[in-house]
Parts: C-alpha cells; sequence; structure tokens
C-alpha cells in the first residue's frame, strides 16, 4: 500500500498540521504518514533524499495556512519569500511531486481560512498547483472534512486499516484563542473559589468568637473568684479575661487580613469576570449574539475577551489605591 506525504510550513500551519497527522495516523498507521523530512544528513543531496521519500507515497497533501505565499526568511523581512528561494525544502517538496504528474496526486490543504495562491502569485515551478483541486480543514467541521479527505485519498492509498472509520471522532485542531479563553475561565473560577471559601470561613471563626466572648464575660462574672492557695490569684477570673482577649485579638486579625487582602471584592470581581467570559464562550460557539453577523467571529472574540480581562485588571489596580 501506498503512503501519505504531509508537507507543510511550520511557520505557517503546525498546530492544524499536528491535528491532521493525529486524525491520520489511527486509521493508517504511523509507518504511512510522512509529515517531516528532517532525517536528510549534511552534505546529502536533498533533491535525491526528497523524490526518495516521494517513491514511497501515494498522494502528496501540500498545507497552506495563511502565511504560506507570503512568509520570509527569519530575521529577513527585506528578503524574498521563502517560496522563490530555489534550495528551499518546502519548495523543493512541492516542485519535485509536482513534476511526477499524474503518477502522484498533489492535494492543497488549505487551513486556518487560507485560500488558493493564483498562477501568478507562484514561481514556475510550483504554478501547477495553482490548478489543483483544494480540500480545507476548518477546527468547526473537522470531522466531516476529514472524513472528505480520507475519501478522496482512498483511490491511490487505499482502504484505511480501521474498519470504523466512519464511527470515528477525530482529534481537532487546538484553537490558541479558544485555549487562552478556557484558560482565563478556569483561572477566575479557581481564584473567586478561593478567595470566596477564604473570606467565608475567615467570617465564620470571627462570628463565632464574637458570639463567645460574651458568653465567656458572663461566666466571668458569674463564676466566684477562687484564689490560688499559693499565689493569691483568682485563676479562673484571669483564665476566661485572657480566653477574651485572645478572642479579641482574633477577630481583629482577621478582619484585618481580609480588609487588606480585599477578599470580598476580590472573589466578586473575579467571580464577575469568570462568568463575563463563560458568556462569551457561548455566544461564539453558539454563534450568535454580537458573533451572528460578525466578518470573523474570531478576532472579535480575541477582542472582547481581551477587553473583559483588561477591565478586571483595572478594577483592580483602581482597588489598591488609598483611599
Amino acid at each position: 500500500m501506498r503512503d501519505i506525504f504531509i508537507s507543510y510550513r511550520r511557520d505557517d500551519s503546525k498546530d492544524p498540521v499536528r491535528a491532521l497527522y493525529q486524525s491520520l495516523v489511527p486509521l493508517y498507521g504511523e509507518d504511512r504518514v510522512f509529515m517531516d523530512v528532517d532525517s536528510i544528513a549534511p552534505g546529502s543531496d536533498f533533491r535525491k533524499e526528497i523524490e526518495r521519500w516521494l517513491s514511497r507515497c501515494g498522494v502528496f497533501l501540500v498545507v497552506i495556512g495563511p502565511k504560506w505565499l507570503t512568509l520570509k526568511g527569519a530575521n529577513d523581512d527585506s528578503g524574498p519569500r521563502r517560496l522563490e528561494i530555489r534550495n528551499d525544502l518546502h519548495r523543493q517538496e512541492v516542485a519535485t511531486a509536482l513534476m511526477k504528474g499524474d503518477s502522484l496526486p498533489v492535494i492543497p490543504v488549505l487551513v486556518d481560512g487560507a485560500t488558493m495562491p493564483t498562477e501568478q502569485q507562484l514561481p514556475d515551478d510550483l504554478k501547477d498547483l495553482a490548478f489543483r483541486n483544494a480540500l480545507a480543514l476548518s477546527h468547526e467541521d473537522w470531522g466531516a472534512n476529514l472524513q472528505k479527505l480520507v475519501n478522496t485519498v482512498r483511490p491511490y492509498v487505499g482502504e484505511p486499516k480501521n474498519a470504523s472509520v466512519d464511527r470515528i471522532e477525530p482529534s481537532k485542531p487546538r484553537d490558541p484563542i479558544l485555549d487562552r479563553l478556557e484558560d482565563q475561565i478556569n483561572w477566575y473560577d479557581i481564584k473567586s473559589t478561593r478567595l470566596q471559601k477564604t473570606y467565608q470561613r475567615a467570617k465564620i471563626i470571627a462570628f463565632m468568637s464574637a458570639c463567645l466572648i460574651p458568653f465567656l464575660a458572663a461566666l466571668q462574672m458569674a463564676m466566684p473568684s477562687t484564689a490560688d492557695p499559693i499565689t493569691g490569684v483568682a485563676q479562673t477570673r484571669i483564665t476566661l479575661g485572657t480566653t477574651i482577649a485572645l478572642l479579641g485579638i482574633l477577630i481583629a486579625m482577621l478582619e484585618g487580613v481580609l480588609l487588606m487582602g480585599q477578599h470580598q471584592q476580590k472573589w466578586v470581581t473575579y467571580r464577575s469576570t469568570c462568568e463575563a467570559l463563560r458568556r462569551e464562550k457561548s455566544l461564539y460557539m453558539a454563534g450568535a449574539g454580537v458573533y451572528a453577523a460578525a466578518a470573523n467571529p474570531r478576532i472579535l472574540l480575541a477582542e472582547r475577551m481581551e477587553t473583559i480581562s483588561s477591565q478586571e485588571k483595572t478594577s483592580w489596580v483602581s482597588m489598591q489605591q488609598p483611599r
């Protein structure tokens, strides 16, 4: 059986390609899905090495992300595009695959909203890529898109080894915006819960201590003074008085810690921020509210998420100001 070759640029589509690889391996086996050709030794003729790798493959997937066309060399914004550099490894992979013609199908895979490049945008040895029918992969409908890809490559690589391919729920690519949103929701949820518990426990201890003080004071007044035969001091009344004093100190300390730490204000602020972020996530996932008519819901989500977090930080700074 023939193999699947995935060609991509790390700086352009690393995360979607990792998700694609993790989805294809359970179906075809790790030894039949190639994602990198990093094993080319220094001094080797990379053209021959690429040819050797491609000779084993039945289909060639070239993954195109939003920066695929415009990406330039590291720390060289004024230089040529990496696609224009003849010895660029990714360009050589794609060019070599295209040169094989009908013997090796080349399928462009569009990720992260990328579009197909035009013939005019490509170097001469890559121009044929513009006329290849592309498949799009998106995290919103990853399962259906993956199934379409499996159906497309089936004539060239055979049936997946997993007989239950239609029932497999493939792994979805991680969305960094949703990951950050989830991290923030969890952080605010944990912090608000801890502050709430600390505040409530401290208040309960202070309340119980305050209730004990008048009881112990009354008990102190009611009990007779029993003088110690040696010191002549009324030990019982002194013990009760010391306990009352310690309870008063404990209450003052608890209230001072809660006041200086602003536990109640922070608890309420963090909880409000957490619920606001959860609301944004629900609206975004449902495509409702402001996201229903948004041209780019992901960018809008990122902006609104940062606005909510900034408001919380502004509120925190204002709480630190002396009054």
